[in-house]
């Protein structure tokens, strides 16, 4: 897995590296409220029942990304070259490039 790169660029917006907690407090939020409407309504009267949505349960703004964006390689590439201009000899600032490129791409 050492040369295993993501295959599309698609970065989240954040400084959180994965959302996994909040959906797991967030599916269990939703089990909990279906489980606790359905043990409270007779069982004559579930033909009328709607699922709670999940709006009701969480929302989006709450939890710890943005969204996402893509991240076009070619703006790597310029960032990458940017940020490499810090080192003192060509070869020191063509290494910094390839390693920033590398930390990018990794998934």
């Amino acid at each position: 897995m050492s040369r295993s790169r993501k295959k599309t660029p698609i970065f989240g917006i954040a400084s959180a590296k994965s959302e996994k907690q909040d959906k797991q407090i967030w599916h269990s939020r939703l089990r909990s409220r279906l489980r606790t409407t359905l043990t409270a309504i007779p069982p004559g009267q579930l033909d009328g029942y709607i699922a709670p949505v999940n709006k009701d349960v969480s929302s989006v703004w709450s939890m710890a990304k943005d969204g996402k964006r893509y991240f076009h390689p070619r703006k790597q590439i310029a960032m990458a070259a940017r940020m490499a201009q810090r080192g003192k000899t060509s070869i020191e600032r063509q290494s910094l490039k390839i390693r920033l490129l590398r930390k990018l791409t990794a998934k």
